[in-house]
């Protein structure tokens, strides 16, 4: 490796990438607007689960027709049975309504219905009402996980911002070369392209690392590259072209030609 270089001047006035507020403004908007939207069918799935259950009526029921189909599924095809179903409802109202069956039955047998009081055509179902009872659940449960999904994913993607633009204030800058650019191979083709660099100063010593990009990188070894090292954790160091939120042109970085590794 030829001599190492001094070190440049650690970077004091670090930005973000131009348009990355407005980008992250407008993307707490939309974690609002779907924050909002997810709490409301929360709402109105816990509504509808409370008053299933104040209007629950359970009735016996004929089968009155059976139809079994073959469908598509992960693991290869499934028979799917459909049947048709009879029953009265507590005014003596005759309903007739389809379903999907967890089995095949007889036409012309008995079968328990379970439906709301209130409203008989809305979804009754047949055998324990323990199908309806999850999915009524599921209904209002899984909005509230989205939520905080989006919640933790929000909370993730601000320290992430917040973590490497904290490093590239307090790190120091020095060009190093590629060393290595070896192709991940995919199913089709080099999935990604990892960059291997190293870098070194008489303080601290030779160091290496790699960085990864999805397009081939417009590298070749020993191309100069500028690097942001911790001088006290040795292990911690990223290539400037691999950041991806702050502003390279905020780094005070000397000039030399630095191809993107994204281009």
């Amino acid at each position: 490796m030829n001599p190492p270089r001094l070190p440049c001047p650690p970077p004091r006035d670090v930005r973000v990438l131009p348009g990355l507020r407005f980008v992250g403004w407008g993307a707490l908007v939309l974690s609002a607007m779907l924050v909002f939207v997810l709490a409301a069918r929360a709402a109105f799935g816990a509504v509808e689960s409370q008053e299933y259950q104040d209007h629950r009526q359970e009735a016996t029921g004929t089968v009155t027709g059976m139809h079994s189909y073959e469908v598509l599924a992960k693991r290869g095809k499934r028979t799917v049975h459909e049947g048709t179903f009879r029953f009265a409802d507590a005014g003596g109202t005759a309903r007739t309504f389809t379903t999907i069956a967890p089995t095949k039955l007889e036409v012309g047998s008995s079968i328990p219905i379970v439906y709301r009081a209130d409203k008989p055509d809305d979804n009754p179902q047949i055998f324990d009402d323990g199908d309806l009872q999850s999915e009524l659940h599921r209904s209002w449960m899984t909005p509230l996980r989205s939520i905080g999904f989006v919640i933790l994913l929000a909370i993730f993607l601000v320290w992430r911002v917040r973590r490497e633009v904290r490093f590239a204030r307090s790190a120091q800058a020095i060009i190093g070369e590629v060393t290595a650019i070896t192709p991940i191979a995919g199913k089709k083709g080099p999935r990604r392209w990892d960059i291997s660099y190293r870098f070194g100063s008489p303080i601290i010593g030779v160091r290496s690392g790699k960085a990864s990009a999805l397009l081939k990188p417009a590298l070749e070894v020993g191309s100069p590259v500028a690097v942001l090292y911790d001088r006290q954790r040795k292990r911690r160091h990223r290539l400037v072209l691999s950041l991806g939120f702050v502003d390279p042109e905020s780094l005070h970085l000397p000039q030399h030609d630095q191809p993107n590794l994204n281009s």
